[in-house]
């Protein structure tokens, strides 16, 4: 299990991110005598200052992530997040687009770490489509913390992990998604398929039955088998006390 920050180790990361700022602004100071030579280096801190979030993510709850996140670490995450998610064989939200394009129309949807923009509302538009983050950088996009959504119980039809289970409270955001979620809806998630090495897809499934989640169908998006695509059916409510559940962190090298 991915052990969260103490309160020093999480104040030293911060530290980290404040002085990457500072150096980001140096950088693009017009006085620098090269200007090739600053984008390397700025790319260089951005890139430094995306490994510190992408830790602080996996290494703390819902609330302390959303607590920390200001919109311009957001926007900073996001800015490499999106260089590194173009070089992937296969876009993952789109695997999970097409699989609710096969469901009814009037299916409510919640799609909980949506990222910086409503993807799947944006291709639904004239879908129910609920868009929650840590982070709201789009007018379509709520601010949440997905352990406690600002949605009635069982009011959705659908629910989409896509990539967002980072935090280290999940059985709290599981727990919160079988809440919101009718009889028979369909939970929907694709996570990097290494992140199932200490945990099992097996064991991963039969952790979900706690949660009052069946496992129906199990996929790779590709042959290179980088992501795994899960979908569960809610059979019945989450038991009182579910287990822990944790996966392995996807951090980055350094560069």
């Amino acid at each position: 299990m991915f052990k969260t920050f103490s309160s020093k180790q999480s104040a030293k990361l911060r530290q980290i991110l404040d002085k990457n700022e500072t150096k980001v602004a140096r950088v693009e100071s017009p006085d620098t005598r090269s200007r090739s030579l600053a984008t390397r280096s700025r790319d260089r801190l951005l890139y430094s200052r995306f490994r510190a979030i992408n830790e602080f993510l996996y290494s703390h709850s819902t609330q302390e992530s959303r607590a920390f996140l200001s919109k311009p670490l957001f926007a900073t995450y996001h800015q490499i997040y999106r260089q590194i998610a173009e070089k992937w064989p296969q876009k993952p939200v789109h695997h999970v687009i097409r699989r609710l394009e096969t469901l009814p129309a009037d299916h409510v949807i919640a799609d909980i770490g949506c990222g910086e923009r409503a993807l799947i509302g944006q291709h639904f538009p004239e879908r129910i489509v609920h868009s929650f983050d840590l982070v709201s950088a789009d007018s379509h996009v709520t601010r949440a913390d997905m352990a406690s959504l600002p949605l009635p119980s069982a009011s959705c039809d659908v629910t989409v992990f896509c990539l967002s289970l980072m935090a280290t409270n999940l059985k709290h955001c599981l727990k919160e998604a079988n809440r919101v979620m009718r009889a028979g809806a369909r939970l929907l998630i694709v996570e990097v398929t290494s992140r199932f090495e200490e945990t099992s897809v097996a064991a991963f499934a039969r952790a979900m039955r706690s949660f009052g989640f069946r496992l129906r169908a199990q996929r790779h998006l590709s042959d290179d088998q980088y992501f795994v695509f899960l979908e569960f059916e809610k059979s019945g409510d989450c038991c009182e006390t579910p287990p822990d559940v944790s996966l392995k962190a996807c951090l980055y090298k350094k560069r």
